[in-house]
This record gives structure tokens, sequence and C-alpha cells, in this order.
């Protein structure tokens, strides 16, 4: 257990630190060649405006406000996730792109120009790891550069997000595994109806609940407080 603590107030102090000081953009408005960024919607494209780019790319938010973001919409069923090509006056070097779902592409350098999305041997595509919470963290090589991306986005109730940072940023937590010393299990007459398992922190999906009354109406263990917390190894 002593060998824990120091890991847990690493994470705690890292949390803190990035909600203070938010990791840098990769790119700025001056950076975007707005006549030339689309949205794609099937065999619709869609022009992206000044405005709507700030949106997306989070220009207008306030450094040190804590943004809240609505968990993605599910697509209908058989509806393609709409993408947004971004295009620069130059190529830019990119560490992360955050928000992706599903495809996630790069222009190649020396490919034609302009950017032809219905060309796949123009682009590298990227894999965006899976099993992550919303938004999904997508590292991109070292040193990568490119002056196009491509990126299917979720649906959101407050808008498209999409992040594109200068440092290189990994998502490890569904590479872990999560185990706690009390959840609700589904045993026949003692336990909630649901199983919360300690395993949903790493999935990126769900949540847990380390107590709650059982089938007898009785709650196994305390809630997690600052006088009473609970251990996730």
């Amino acid at each position: 257990m002593k060998s824990v603590l120091p890991f847990l107030i690493l994470v705690l102090s890292s949390v803190a630190f990035l909600q203070a000081a938010p990791l840098p953009s990769a790119v700025t408005e001056a950076d975007l060649d707005v006549a030339a960024c689309q949205v794609l919607r099937g065999a619709t494209a869609e022009p992206l405006d000044a405005d709507s780019l700030h949106g997306l790319l989070g220009f207008d938010e306030v450094a040190g406000k804590e943004t809240r973001r609505p968990r993605p919409s599910r697509a209908p069923q058989g509806e393609a996730l709409p993408q947004y090509l971004l295009v620069f006056k130059k190529p830019v070097a990119i560490g992360t792109v955050l928000g992706a779902s599903g495809e996630l592409r790069l222009h190649k350098s020396g490919a034609p120009w302009p950017a032809n999305v219905a060309n796949p041997s123009d682009w590298v595509a990227l894999e965006v790891p899976a099993s992550q919470s919303s938004p999904s963290f997508a590292p991109l090589p070292p040193g990568a550069q490119t002056r196009a991306v491509l990126a299917s986005l979720p649906t959101r109730k407050d808008g498209p997000y999409l992040r594109l940072l200068a440092p290189r940023v990994t998502n490890h937590t569904p590479a872990g595994t999560a185990n706690a010393e009390a959840e609700w299990t589904t045993e026949p007459m003692l336990s909630a109806p649901y199983t919360f398992d300690a395993g949903h922190i790493t999935r990126g999906y769900g949540e847990w609940i380390n107590a709650g009354k059982n089938g007898k109406g009785i709650n196994p263990h305390a809630p997690v407080t600052d006088v009473a917390p609970t251990w996730i190894v």
C-alpha cells in the first residue's frame, strides 16, 4: 500500500496542473485556411466559417475555465459520423488529436494539392485508441507535420469538439486493470440488481459505484468520503 500512495499523489498533482495550465494548441486561427475547411456528411460537403472553427477548436475558451463536455450521443445505426476537414496555410506540427472518433487521417507530405479526401493514397491513416471515455486521445507519430487533418467526430449537444495539441499525450487508463476493495455485485439475494465493477474506469464507459443497499436493504460498505476513502489499484 505504501508503494501505491506516491503514485496516487502524482496523478492528483498532474490533474490539478492540467486544470490550471491547459496543454498548448498546435494551431492558431492564423494557421487555418478557412475557405478550404469543410464538414463532410456522406456525399455532402459544407463550408466551415471562422465562427464554427472557433467553437470546434476551442479558440474562444477562457484559459483555466473548466468546460463541461457532455457525453457524445450515438449516431443512428448505419449513419456515418460527420468528418471535419481542417486545412492549414502551411504544414503544422501536431503532437496529439483530442476528440476524434473512428477515422483520423493526415495529409501526406508531397501528395497532390489541394487535399482530396476521396483519394486514400494521399493520406496517412491513424488509429484512435479504443475504450476511452470522451474525449479520446490520439497521439501522433513523433515529429508529425501535415497541411490537412480529416477526423470523424461524434455528435454533441453543445457542438463538435476537436483539439490539436502541440505535445504528445497518451491516455494510458484503458491499458490498466482496475481492482477495488468494494463494489456491488449480482450475488442473488444479497446485492444490488446491477454490477458496478471498478473496471468501468479503465474501459471508458459506465460508472463505478462502490457502495449501495443490497437486496436486503443493507449497505455493506460505507460511501467514499475524505474520512473513509477507498483504494483502486
